[in-house]
């Protein structure tokens, strides 16, 4: 079974970032090396 992390608050502003550029989700995962 796979355990889950919470995201820190760094990759939570990462994530914002990204998202307003228009990036997908499956890319941002990729670049963040996490799960989507």
């Amino acid at each position: 079974m796979k355990t889950y992390e919470q995201l820190t608050y760094e990759q939570r502003c990462q994530i914002f970032a990204l998202n307003k550029t228009g990036i997908s989700q499956n890319k941002m995962a990729k670049q963040l090396s996490i799960s989507q």
